[in-house]
């Protein structure tokens, strides 16, 4: 008996937690700005206008990337005029 319980307490190092398809461990490596440093106090309105100064950078290294991975040099907006 105790034989099993010592079984059962033991790693599974071949079995289901150890498959990279029920179990894995992913970082995100992009570098944040903080939300509140401390150091500063800001108002509302210009915490919310660096967010969207922030977003609107974000949008157009996306941007970019899209491009890029369609291989095409047509902007982003011609293809939305042409999508209309």
């Amino acid at each position: 008996m105790c034989d099993m319980i010592e079984a059962k307490l033991t790693q599974d190092l071949s079995g289901h937690s150890s498959r990279l398809d029920v179990l894995s461990l992913n970082f995100n490596e992009q570098k944040l700005a903080p939300i509140h440093d401390g150091q500063e106090k800001i108002s509302k309105a210009d915490f919310s206008e660096r967010v969207i100064e922030d977003l609107e950078v974000e949008r157009n290294i996306i941007e970019q990337k899209l491009d890029s991975f369609l291989g095409d040099d047509t902007s982003r907006s011609e293809r939305s005029r042409d999508d209309r």
